[in-house]
């Protein structure tokens, strides 16, 4: 994820818990247009959007293919997003 934002100039941060006050935070910083791809579990990806939603961040979700976060796991493991996604040629 975070090569295929660099090839587009794009930011990628990591956020587990917080993410509105992270999203304020880049906001008054050096982002003044954010706006968020969320990669994460069902439960994650509505909390994320949830506090996106409060300072004003559009926001877009693209769903695990399986959870194995902490929170739905007693031992989280590695998971991937859809492996029939393309970024594209460029």
């Amino acid at each position: 994820m975070t090569v295929a934002a660099a090839k587009r100039g794009a930011g990628a941060f990591f956020a587990i818990r917080d993410h509105g006050r992270q999203f304020r935070r880049l906001q008054r910083d050096r982002f003044k247009d954010l706006s968020v791809i969320g990669v994460a579990c069902i439960w994650m990806m509505a909390s994320g959007m949830r506090e996106a939603e409060g300072p004003g961040v559009p926001s877009q979700g693209v769903l695990l293919n399986y959870c194995g976060c902490d929170h739905w796991a007693d031992e989280p493991h590695v998971i991937d997003t859809v492996p029939s996604a393309s970024w594209g040629s460029s």
